[in-house]
């Protein structure tokens, strides 16, 4: 199969540190949304919600965004798709791809992301050239099903109807404590 770099497939981009950010354990109102930080499950990756409006609007990102977890003990290299708009934290990468992606083509690669973090233990972060040195299946190389109209349409009914717990009106709390 061919391969490719993952920067020849997607752009980069890094999330805000949370100094630079107002936060609230709770969701104020429909003007708040997840503040992501790594996580090794996507249900408990909101740190806090944040005011899309005082925000810039380049790093507010819509649901359906490939977003990637470059640091913190044992959650580092995890990707996901978004299940909403969010705004990331510094230890979180977003990909934004430079063709149109189905959805079945973002969870694909997705999993193709999470599937190399063998290669970053013991103190080596998938930031910077490393994360964007990872191999892919290039997209001439997918399955014609993870590209098609029908897959598309099902994966979007189906992403439309998972409802995370973590998403509701409280950030997640997984320091054990309570």
């Amino acid at each position: 199969m061919k391969t490719v770099s993952l920067d020849k497939i997607f752009e980069v981009r890094n999330g805000l540190s949370s100094t630079e950010v107002l936060r609230s354990s709770h969701k104020e109102n429909d003007n708040w949304v997840p503040f992501i930080r790594p996580s090794f499950r996507q249900d408990t990756s909101v740190d806090a919600y944040v005011n899309k409006h005082l925000v810039p609007e380049k790093d507010l990102y819509p649901k359906g965004t490939l977003y990637v977890s470059t640091n913190g003990q044992g959650s580092h290299t995890y990707s996901y798709v978004s299940a909403t708009e969010f705004v990331p934290n510094s230890d979180v990468s977003v990909l934004i791809p430079f063709q149109e992606m189905s959805l079945g083509e973002k969870l694909l690669y997705s999993l193709c992301i999470t599937r190399n973090r063998f290669k970053f233990s013991y103190g080596r972060k998938p930031k910077g050239d490393k994360l964007k040195a990872i191999m892919l299946p290039d997209r001439s190389e997918l399955p014609s099903y993870v590209k098609s109209e029908w897959e598309q349409e099902a994966s979007s009914n189906l992403f439309a109807s998972v409802a995370l717990s973590s998403l509701s009106d409280k950030a997640a709390d997984t320091s054990g404590s309570g």
